[in-house]
């Protein structure tokens, strides 16, 4: 995939009525990983969270939590999100690096490229999701990655498959 691909397919959007950053940014498809995410900040100490993709924040908004949040995205939809690419750019240093629904839709090559640049930024934790159709397949099985799998949290189920936010140490 060339950048200009990448580029087209983000700005196009995921199919969603409510959201143009797809059924996993709906709020209802984001109860579950909202009260992962606050059981997250407190068993790990979480203060600071960069979110690589954030997008538009539909359902950020929703989060009760006392955490110093950064959203960054390829395309961002939303005043506050920054622009960045996560294949070429390293992300400023955090406790809680959350991306969501993001590498799994990228080649092999480009999700390697985020996980090292997360990697680089000298955070904690990496909170990513995958799902089941895609665990333990090479190219979107996290493990290859090196990183050490610490915890699992239920994400959302959608009807094609069941999606879990797997909690990384960096």
């Amino acid at each position: 995939m060339t950048d200009e691909e990448l580029m087209e397919k983000v700005v196009k959007g995921w199919r969603s009525q409510e959201t143009p950053c797809g059924a996993g940014s709906e709020v209802r498809h984001t109860i579950n990983v909202r009260e992962s995410l606050l059981k997250i900040v407190e068993k790990y100490n979480i203060q600071t969270v960069v979110d690589a993709g954030a997008g538009d924040l539909n359902w950020i908004k929703y989060m009760d939590w006392d955490v110093d949040y950064k959203g960054y995205d390829l395309y961002p939809r939303h005043d506050s999100v920054k622009q960045f690419d996560l294949t070429k750019e390293i992300l400023p240093e955090s406790d809680l690096i959350l991306c969501r629904h993001v590498i799994n839709h990228l080649s092999h090559d480009y999700a390697q490229r985020c996980i090292d640049n997360f990697k680089k930024s000298g955070s904690k934790y990496l909170a990513v999701t995958n799902c089941d159709r895609q665990r333990d397949c090479f190219e979107y099985g996290w493990k290859i990655t090196g990183l050490e799998l610490i915890e699992t949290f239920l994400d959302f189920d959608h009807k094609r498959n069941n999606w879990c936010l797997e909690i990384y140490k960096l």
